[in-house]
């Protein structure tokens, strides 16, 4: 088999100068080449060897590629010219092609050495590629999947918050219907007539004590229901009996429901400022006869539509639809929660001051070196002093109240309290507990515990300031506590 090279016309070479002549037309179609040599690609006038054909050798390096294996390229070897002598055809140009001892051609090297070189490598360059695509695919993959956790958790909670909004909501409308419903039976309900007259002779007249010299100063209370038109002082409003009491409470229920059925159905400025003087009045009636230790007991043990005494006090469902139906603002709940907090501190404070009092006295009386005379006037002193501990712990109480009665809730939310609580009357201390579990507040053994490190005395004297404003003015609309802090 004989080397072509491309593109020369053997029988038109020529040697004038020493350079290479060739015919480009030529085409020796009866000759089928094995390896083909393309000249076009070496580079511009190359001296030739010999004088023939054959002699057509380069001093240059000649890239030999066969076509048969296009796709085993690998390491290229020099051959030397010789070599080409025993592939070549037989021609008048072996001679010179044999003095070509020192040209040399790029072979591709076909060796076993190679081929386990190439194969290493490609492999080796295969295994680095797979891994690389798999670190890449195994990263997009925990992107995905954590862009996919936070959206799912996005929705949760999303889908929580909604669930939680319209649990809240299907109370209040639960609520709202419960207040519907007894306002809608308050309505209905005929007042009972008449009200016996108080005398000295009645068990409760003179029950109170020293609770009653601290509101003297107060002014009489007005009774404005339908056709009670009338003027109440504090001492006979102190000595009403269950009965009176219950009469009174319920036909101010009855009419406050009447207004705020009204005020459901359409805005009326002349039935608002009626509800608002109807509860202030109940309120004040309220708080008033509650001074006498007696009532308190009987009011809150009682319902007042029959004024009958109960054997179980409402539960911690009542006190939860009550905050329901209030439907408290934020700043409302941390007012409440901040009275909750001052009065524990304040009657754990006075609870304190009784316990030295009680040890002192204890201690007065075992000293035997003082004579009778000089123990009794200490154990006075120190009664005189226990009593008023104990009216100042009562008054803790009736502070409270009016705090949240006249200031941290509106009329119309205390209007709404009064209603739904019917027939009856809810405990402070009570509803403000329930307040603190549902908001997850410190616990009441905390608080106490607290007490002694932190008496809240600023706090405490801030609050009387807050409590007296209501002496002179009335407020419809919710006063902060804090604020005045």
């Amino acid at each position: 088999m004989c080397p072509v090279l491309y593109g020369l016309n053997p029988e038109a070479v020529t040697y004038g100068n020493g350079e290479l002549a060739w015919d480009p037309t030529y085409n020796n179609s009866t000759t089928e080449p094995t390896e083909v040599i393309d000249w076009f690609a070496l580079p511009p006038a190359p001296t030739l060897l010999g004088s023939g054909l054959g002699s057509a050798i380069l001093r240059d390096e000649i890239i030999v590629q066969s076509p048969r294996q296009p796709d085993r390229l690998g390491p290229t070897w020099k051959a030397p010219a010789s070599s080409l002598l025993e592939n070549a055809s037989s021609g008048a140009d072996s001679q010179a092609l044999a003095t070509a001892s020192n040209t040399h051609l790029d072979m591709p090297c076909t060796s076993d050495d190679g081929t386990r070189q190439q194969n290493s490598t490609q492999s080796r360059y295969t295994t680095e590629r797979k891994l690389a695509k798999n670190r890449e695919a195994q990263r997009r993959f925990r992107q995905r999947h954590k862009a996919r956790s936070h959206d799912v958790e996005a929705q949760l909670a999303a889908t929580t918050a909604q669930l939680e909004e319209l649990r809240s909501r299907q109370q209040q409308l639960e609520a709202r219907n419960v207040l519907l419903e007894k306002i809608s039976y308050l309505s209905r309900k005929t007042p009972p007539a008449g009200h016996a007259a108080l005398d000295e002779s009645h068990p409760n007249y003179g029950a109170y004590s020293a609770a009653q010299s601290s509101v003297q100063h107060l002014p009489s209370l007005t009774i404005s229901l339908p056709g009670q038109q009338r003027t109440m002082s504090m001492q006979e409003a102190s000595q009403l009996s269950l009965q009176q009491f219950s009469a009174l409470y319920t036909d101010y229920n009855c009419e406050i429901g009447a207004c705020l059925l009204q005020l459901t159905e359409r805005q009326d400025n002349e039935v608002q400022a009626r509800m608002q003087v109807l509860t202030l009045e109940a309120i004040s009636l309220t708080s008033r006869t509650m001074l006498n230790p007696a009532n308190h007991r009987a009011i809150i043990n009682a319902r007042l539509d029959d004024a009958t005494p109960v054997s179980q006090k409402p539960g911690k469902a009542f006190y939860q639809g009550l905050l329901m139906a209030l439907n408290l603002s934020q700043a409302q709940v941390q007012d409440l929660l901040f009275l909750r907090r001052l009065n524990l501190t304040r009657r754990c404070t006075l609870s304190t001051e009784r316990k030295v009092l009680l040890h002192q006295m204890a201690a007065s009386e075992a000293e035997a070196l003082n004579h009778r005379s000089d123990n009794l006037q200490v154990v006075s002193l120190m009664a005189a002093q226990l009593q008023q501990i104990t009216a100042e712990d009562r008054q803790v109480y009736y502070k409270l109240a009016r705090a949240l009665y006249r200031g941290v809730l509106s009329s119309r939310q205390l209007s709404e309290a009064m209603v739904h609580a019917y027939p009856h009357i809810a405990v402070v201390e009570t509803l403000l507990e329930t307040l603190a579990d549902d908001k997850g507040a410190p616990s009441k053994d905390q608080i106490v515990a607290a007490a002694p490190m932190n008496p809240m005395t600023a706090e405490w004297e801030a609050f009387l300031q807050y409590v007296a404003k209501f002496d002179s003015g009335t407020w419809y609309e919710y006063v902060p506590v804090l604020h005045h802090q």
